[in-house]
């Protein structure tokens, strides 16, 4: 859940967030923190975010030592990385579609199901980016669209286990130009939360998180605290609730000062409440990615974040109630660059985290990532690749219901289109399994960003977006029976 400037500026790793140009597609594609840093490790450079939309180019949080920028403008483009060099001059490098190298599998017959939500009457684009259920027939998908006045709203949508239905959540009341919805988190049918962002201006206004309440009936919006001389705030950490009364949500703050930092806070039933979110040692950067909770003493949260020599780690940092403490967490023995996209508890002793790393070659691109939790210390896991990717496969988001099952999404480019199709991998308990989630017919892309929730080991709905015939950017679900 930032793309740097290309203005020489110092480097953030915050989201360029709804410039007239781009408000179009924000989450309508979307770039990966740690995606477009394997990217710029592949090119020997600097950290950045990639992975963007088929056909359209909107960004996701990006992190970086320099100023970097990266594209994808047709799904057929190679990625392209410019780096603002410690001398001061760019340099771009076009990362080449190279084969990924590893263990391939190949896509086994799965149970996944196509679920097409409507699109908000007039919109002219829209996209879901997470999704929680609390019932095989209650879920609430979030995201956002793009009016018939071109403005960026806050988008939900509600799954009774029949049929979507389209909800539109008041946008922020404070003069927002443009606004979005990144995670939720529902306790029951008729209590969730959700985080965004907003910003104010069109062209100068400061990015601001906010929430959005449910009450099985109405949403209503709730003002999220800022710390002191900050001049943007995005929650793309994203949000985990164990009661109405107890959710924790993450994200990055950018100072006026120019610096970085992760950003911590807590729902209370009444309010939210900055923390203290302590970055791990020797970090130059960080980005948290996720969050999950399953008591008001036990939340882990986990990212990625970059040393002195701009090499990447995964992270995990783990919430007791009072304070965040670090948690010692390695990469796979062979990679360059790691980091963690995703996490799922179930218990105190039972999550996993996925993500990417690239090997020390880098001539393959990034292959998956899973780490498990076992109460005590984190053990590394290697997802496989399936044998029709040739880009590389980063998982994105999971949802565990058991330390034995666990659901992680994500999207890939095949060797024969090279536009996203939807992926889905499979924990047993032992082993990864691949699976293959159908695409709509006609589709000319098709992405799931990690919005995925099960509610038993067969039982779980994806979303994302895809691009129909007509050339629009559509809401997407896939659902596991």
């Amino acid at each position: 859940m930032n793309t740097p400037t290309d203005d020489g500026r110092v480097p953030r790793f915050k989201r360029r967030l709804w410039s007239k140009r781009e408000s179009r597609y924000w989450r309508g594609s979307v770039l990966s923190a740690v995606a477009l840093t394997l990217l710029a490790a592949l090119a020997a450079t600097a950290w950045a975010v990639g992975v963007t939309n088929a056909g359209k180019a909107a960004k996701k949080p990006a992190l970086a030592s320099h100023v970097v920028t990266a594209s994808v403008r047709r799904a057929s483009d190679r990625p392209r990385v410019k780096v603002r060099r410690a001398d001061g001059k760019a340099q771009q490098t076009t990362v080449k579609n190279t084969a990924v190298k590893g263990a391939a599998k190949p896509l086994i017959s799965s149970g996944w199901e196509l679920g097409e939500p409507p699109a908000p009457s007039g919109a002219k684009r829209s996209v879901l980016d997470q999704v929680s259920c609390t019932s095989s027939t209650a879920c609430t998908a979030v995201g956002n669209f793009e009016n018939s006045s071109g403005t960026t709203v806050p988008l939900a949508e509600r799954w009774n286990g029949t049929s979507w239905s389209v909800q539109e959540p008041p946008a922020p009341p404070t003069g927002a130009f443009t606004s979005g919805l990144r995670s939720v988190s529902c306790t029951s049918s008729t209590a969730c939360i959700a985080v965004g962002e907003a910003r104010e201006t069109s062209t100068t206004g400061t990015e601001k998180p906010f929430a959005e309440s449910w009450n099985g009936t109405t949403w209503s919006v709730q003002e999220l605290p800022m710390p002191a001389e900050t001049k943007r705030a995005f929650m793309q950490g994203g949000v985990s609730c164990v009661s109405s009364t107890m959710c924790e949500a993450i994200g990055d703050v950018e100072s006026t000062s120019n610096q970085l930092s992760p950003l911590a806070e807590s729902w209370n039933g009444t309010k939210w409440a900055l923390q203290e979110f302590p970055v791990p040692t020797g970090a130059q950067l960080t980005a948290p990615k996720s969050v999950s909770c399953v008591s008001s003493t036990m939340c882990i949260a986990a990212g990625m974040f970059s040393d002195s020599s701009s090499k990447s780690h995964p992270f995990a940092e783990s919430w007791n109630g009072t304070t965040w403490s670090a948690q010692e967490l390695s990469a796979p023995k062979e990679a360059r660059a790691a980091g963690l996209e995703g996490i799922s508890c179930t218990s105190s002793t039972a999550c996993m985290a996925v993500g990417e790393f690239i090997s020390g070659s880098g001539s393959g691109g990034w292959v998956p990532l899973a780490e498990s939790w076992n109460g005590t210390e984190w053990s590394v896991q290697e997802p496989p690749i399936p044998s029709n990717a040739s880009w590389g496969t980063i998982l994105y988001g999971v949802s565990c219901t058991s330390s034995t099952a666990c659901t992680a999404t994500s999207y890939i480019r095949t060797n024969s289109s090279k536009v996203g199709i939807p992926l889905a991998e499979s924990w047993n308990g032992t082993k990864w399994a691949v699976e293959e989630a159908p695409a709509p017919a006609g589709a000319t892309y098709v992405f799931l960003y990690g919005g995925v929730s099960c509610t038993s080991g067969t039982a779980c709905m994806a979303v994302g977006q895809f691009g129909n015939s007509a050339g629009e950017t559509v809401p997407l679900a896939e659902r596991h029976e």
